[in-house]
């Protein structure tokens, strides 16, 4: 999509109110320039979602320096569900997320969710909770199963073929509900991402 420059200038002068100084804005702006080329309105949305959960400013200068496509990311089909599940189910806090954005770059139910239940599935989840050991998120496959879950690779590997859909963990009961009544009415047996 091509961008007017009025409509760049008007997302610079944006982040210029969400906090940025000149400074940090062209360092931002040329690690990732097409900041400046993503809707005004989809960034406002993510903005205000973030400070209703309690993000300060400095906290999203902060994320959005260290993780800029974070514009990119759906609100409603991404961001929520993943704070969601940093927040509630692993009580981390926006303070923890924001010095460590990377973490909402990865996969909820491709990574996040399946290592979840395979560390739940060890019996050690809880010791992984706490946010100052979230390597267990970060680091590749092999290294995840050798040093944090401490089994082979094709132990995990085996796991993960035997858990074919992941839902988060916390899901309530009238979510349950629904999926059942949902997955009894289909025909084809197909699921949902």
């Amino acid at each position: 999509m091509h961008r007017s420059i009025s409509s760049m200038e008007e997302n610079a002068l944006f982040l210029l109110e969400v906090g940025f100084d000149s400074s940090n804005l062209n360092t931002v702006l040329i690690k990732h320039p097409s900041l400046l080329r993503y809707s005004r309105a989809s960034m406002s949305r993510s903005i205000y979602f973030m400070q209703k959960l309690g993000m300060t400013q400095s906290e999203l200068v902060l994320l959005i320096s260290r993780l800029p496509q974070i514009f990119s990311m759906s609100l409603e089909k991404n961001l929520m569900a993943k704070f969601s599940y940093f927040l509630r189910t692993l009580g981390w806090t926006v303070h923890d997320l924001s010095s460590s954005p990377q973490v909402l770059s990865l996969s909820l139910k491709g990574r996040i969710l399946r290592r979840h239940q395979f560390l739940v599935h060890k019996g050690v989840f809880d010791y992984f909770k706490d946010f100052k050991r979230r390597r267990w998120l970060l680091v590749t496959d092999i290294a995840f199963a050798d040093s944090i879950a401490k089994c082979s690779l094709a132990e995990y590997q085996t796991f993960l073929s035997s858990v074919p859909d992941v839902n988060p963990p916390a899901a309530d009961s009238k979510t349950k509900k629904k999926k059942k009544t949902s997955s009894t009415a289909s025909s084809g047996g197909s699921k949902g991402t």
